[in-house]
C-alpha cells in the first residue's frame, strides 16, 4: 500500500501475442465440405457440397452486411478467448420460395443452456440492447426508454419466449421441433468429472500458462526496477555535521 520511488510495472504482451498466432493459424486454415455415405451418387454428394457451402456464404454476407464479422472469423475469436461457442440458426422459407436466413453468434457468458443425453434441451441467450432497436423488431412490446435494456431469447423444443425487461414480449410454437442452436464445448481445462470440476472445464486457450504470464510480468517488472539503479543511482554526499552511529537523536 505504499508508494515505491523508481518502481517500474510491466505488462507483458506475450498473452495477447500467444492468442492472436493462434486464431491467425485457425482463419488461414483451407476448409473443406465433404458429404459422405452410401446410397448417394457422386452427382448428389457434390450438389449438396455446393449448397452447404453457398449456405455459408449467404449467412457471412448478412452478418457482413450489419457491420459484423464472418461466422468463421468470430468463432476463431471465441473459441480462443471465451472456449465455448454457440450459435442460433433459424432458415425459413421466404415469399418467393427463397430461403431464408438468420444466424445469431452467441456470447457464451450470456448464454445459459443444458443439454440432455442426446441433444440440446434448451437455451437462453441474454443480450442488452437498446429501446429503438427493441421497438423496431417487438413494435407491440411494452418497454422503457433507455439503451441497456436486457432481452432474452429463450428456445426449448416446443416453444420460443422473448423476454423484455422481465415482461414476457412474444411466445410461439417451435416449428423446427428441436433447439435451433449449435453449442460447442472444446476439450480443453479439467476435464475430470469430479464434484466441482465443472467449474474447470472448458477452459480457454490461456489455462495452462494464466499464472506463468503474471509472474513473467513480475519478473520483468523487477528486472526494470533494477535497471533504474544503473540509469539513476543513489547519491551519495560527505557532509562535515554527519552523524555518527550511536550517536544524535
Amino acid at each position: 500500500g505504499k508508494k515505491i520511488d523508481n518502481a517500474i510495472s510491466v505488462t507483458l504482451n506475450d498473452a495477447g501475442t500467444f492468442a492472436n498466432s493462434l486464431v491467425t493459424d485457425l482463419m488461414n486454415a483451407q476448409r473443406q465440405t465433404k458429404v459422405e455415405g452410401e446410397g448417394l451418387s457422386n452427382e448428389k454428394k457434390h450438389l449438396i457440397e455446393h449448397f452447404i457451402e453457398d449456405y455459408r456464404s449467404q449467412v457471412d454476407e448478412t452478418l457482413e452486411a450489419g457491420g459484423e464479422q464472418s461466422l468463421y472469423s468470430s468463432q476463431c475469436w471465441y473459441v480462443c478467448h471465451r472456449s465455448i461457442i454457440g450459435t442460433r440458426w433459424l432458415a425459413t422459407y421466404g415469399k418467393d420460395g427463397d430461403i431464408e436466413i438468420d444466424c445469431l453468434p452467441f456470447d457464451m457468458r450470456w448464454t445459459p443452456y443444458e443439454f440432455g443425453r442426446k441433444q440440446l434441451d434448451w437455451e437462453a441467450n441474454i443480450c442488452y440492447r437498446t429501446a429503438e432497436k427493441i421497438a423496431k423488431e417487438y413494435p407491440n412490446a411494452s418497454i422503457r426508454s433507455g439503451t441497456d435494456i436486457e432481452v432474452r431469447d429463450y428456445w426449448d423444443d416446443d416453444k420460443n419466449e422473448v423476454w423484455i425487461d422481465g415482461s414476457i414480449a412474444r411466445k410461439q410454437q417451435n416449428i423446427y421441433g428441436r433447439v435451433p442452436a449449435v453449442i460447442v464445448q472444446p476439450n480443453t481445462g479439467y476435464l475430470f468429472k469430479d464434484r466441482g470440476g465443472l467449474k474447470y472445464r472448458y477452459d480457454s486457450i490461456f489455462f495452462l500458462i494464466r499464472d506463468l504470464i503474471k509472474e513473467k510480468n513480475r519478473q520483468a517488472s523487477i528486472e526494470q526496477t533494477l535497471g533504474m539503479d544503473i540509469i539513476a543511482p543513489p547519491y551519495e554526499q560527505e557532509t562535515e555535521d554527519a552523524v555518527k552511529v550511536g550517536e544524535g537523536g
